[in-house]
């Protein structure tokens, strides 16, 4: 009993210090993005050059062009959607939680198990919708031609998928789970 005391507090903590970082996400300002500036999605190399991500040029032919009436309700957009996005990431990480305390008793109970697997998967339902609507919302807002630009950014990452370093992401992202 102790152990999931101890456990619901951990996840209890995750889930305040989510709600504490969600003011400060996608409050930048996207007006200052333009030609001769730096971009929001390039990254500045060992030398000081500005270099872009593979994959990252689709993204910047949209965004470059988008009127100041369009920056302004795509910024709102994020926002709203920023906000809605971690709540519910850190509702996912509070049931993983709850859920290896299940897992982890003495006699663990199978049908709460797969009651909170259910609960957990409706919550990766829900990011999922609200992801998409997003993307449905932000795609209403731009013009034919961006939305081409658009359109095939969105097929490229759902053909590839992301990718890290020019490279498939496969496994874990810190080494082997299990040496």
């Amino acid at each position: 009993m102790n152990r999931q005391l101890s456990l619901y507090f951990i996840a209890s903590s995750v889930l305040v210090g989510m709600l504490c970082v969600l003011p400060s996400v996608g409050l930048a300002d996207m007006s200052d993005k333009g030609h001769g500036k730096e971009h929001e999605y390039a990254t500045k190399s060992y030398h000081g050059k500005m270099k872009h991500g593979k994959g990252r040029h689709e993204v910047s032919c949209w965004t470059e062009t988008l009127t100041e009436e369009q920056k302004s309700k795509a910024t709102k957009m994020r926002l709203e959607y920023k906000k809605v996005k971690f709540l519910v990431k850190a509702k996912i990480k509070v049931k993983k939680v709850e859920l290896a305390t299940l897992v982890t008793q003495d006699s663990p109970d199978q049908s709460a198990i797969e009651q909170k697997i259910e609960e957990l998967l409706k919550l990766k339902k829900e990011k999922l919708q609200k992801k998409y609507a997003y993307k449905v919302a932000l795609r209403s807002l731009l013009t034919p031609e961006q939305r081409v630009y658009f359109d095939m950014q969105m097929l490229k990452k759902a053909v590839h998928g992301k990718k890290h370093g020019g490279k498939k992401s496969y496994g874990h992202k810190k080494g082997h789970r299990y040496r």
